[in-house]
């Protein structure tokens, strides 16, 4: 059969939790895959680790691991991308794992559709092992692909499936960012291909780590970073005229700028000011609800965040 499915794991402090990722890959009822991990400079023994795993688990599936200098998970992924022979790949993070049948049900409508990607359901649980929240999709949000990718709902990198053809395509992961890289991925990839299928069963466990708070620079840049992606968005819609879309980013812009104005006011005022139409109404979207769409009319941007930062909202 050849090997149909590579499943590329960065790896980076992961000596605590890599294996039980390792044998959600290992147990998938798919047999046709194999596993590249790749060691991103860890300062733990996550290599350690790996090799032994991989001296456990050899003459199950074809298994790699590969040491590289530290440069982050983008890089990790797009080395695994490189190795890969599979014809579609599942990165996958290592502190999540995937259900046995999750590469089966993805594989049966990638090979009947040929997206780009699959969309994958997926379950966010805690570390104590309690669903936190979940995430499910069904055909009819194909009408809805645009909407979706601009509200950070299209899926999650250990959820989705993806074309390796159609990665290599658009050039892989862009490892200048250090957030928003999937869904910049995925915009790239919309915008040369534009076909995505969804898979309804949540076959991913996602887990949601608490760890110590990044730095407000950090989530400063993350916020803008957002924004611009936002901006991409929006001008490929206006290139396309996909008007009722073009609606739609300016609305996911508004509130990606209200989150920026907790860390630059200034530069989220410039935004508002230069790339929101004249007379732009978000109505009662945002949190603020019909009082801070009618401060947001009487005051402006500016006045209406400061008032609602005063009010502790």
């Amino acid at each position: 059969m050849g090997i149909q499915v590579s499943v590329v794991m960065p790896c980076y402090r992961a000596a605590a939790f890599v294996r039980r990722a390792v044998e959600s890959v290992v147990a998938q009822d798919y047999p046709a895959i194999e596993l590249i991990c790749v060691n991103d400079g860890s300062p733990d023994n996550t290599l350690e680790v790996l090799e032994a795993l991989k001296q456990e688990f050899s003459s199950r599936l074809s298994f790699r691991v590969i040491d590289q200098p530290n440069a982050g998970a983008s890089a990790a992924r797009n080395r695994g991308l490189d190795l890969a022979e599979g014809q579609y790949i599942q990165f996958l993070d290592a502190d999540d794992w995937l259900l046995p049948s999750k590469l089966t049900s993805q594989l049966a409508l990638a090979q009947e559709a040929h997206p780009a990607f699959v969309v994958g359901s997926y379950e966010r649980v805690r570390e104590d092992g309690s669903k936190l929240y979940s995430r499910r999709y069904d055909a009819q949000c194909s009408d809805r692909i645009w909407s979706l990718l601009l509200n950070t709902n299209l899926g999650i990198t250990s959820s989705n499936l993806f074309r390796a053809d159609a990665l290599r395509s658009v050039g892989g992961w862009n490892e200048d960012l250090s957030s928003s890289q999937e869904y910049d991925l995925m915009f790239r990839l919309l915008q040369s291909e534009g076909t995505v299928v969804f898979d309804p069963s949540a076959f991913t466990i996602i887990l949601h780590r608490s760890q110590g708070s990044i730095s407000r620079s950090d989530e400063g840049a993350n916020a803008q970073r957002y924004v611009d992606l936002r901006l991409r968005i929006r001008e490929y819609l206006a290139s396309i005229e996909d008007h009722r879309h073009v609606t739609e980013a300016n609305l996911a812009l508004f509130d990606a700028l209200r989150t920026l104005w907790r860390y630059d006011h200034r530069l989220a005022e410039h935004h508002y000011r230069v790339h929101l139409p004249a007379g732009f109404n978000p109505g009662v979207r945002s949190g603020g609800g019909k009082v801070y769409s009618l401060l947001l009319r009487l005051a402006g941007f500016p006045l209406a965040e400061r008032i609602y930062s005063l009010a502790g909202r």
